[in-house]
């Protein structure tokens, strides 16, 4: 279970980075990122399950820090 846990982390990490690619000045940079989440929508509710893992993801981290 642990492991599908740490590929569904670097999956949301992935499509992470790819959104925050595709807000870069450089016109090449951002049709390439669109060009992958293009892609990733390919994929059967993957990229639904990685965003989702993102936010709870997100949502932990910003907890931890306001936990006293």
């Amino acid at each position: 279970m642990e492991a599908i846990d740490v590929k569904m982390a670097a999956g949301a990490e992935a499509v992470a980075e790819c959104l925050k690619r595709t807000l870069e000045p450089n016109a090449q940079i951002r049709r390439i990122a669109e060009n992958d989440l293009k892609q990733m929508e390919q994929l059967p509710g993957k990229l639904l399950i990685m965003l989702a893992n993102q936010y709870k993801l997100m949502i932990i981290g910003m907890l931890y820090v306001i936990s006293p």
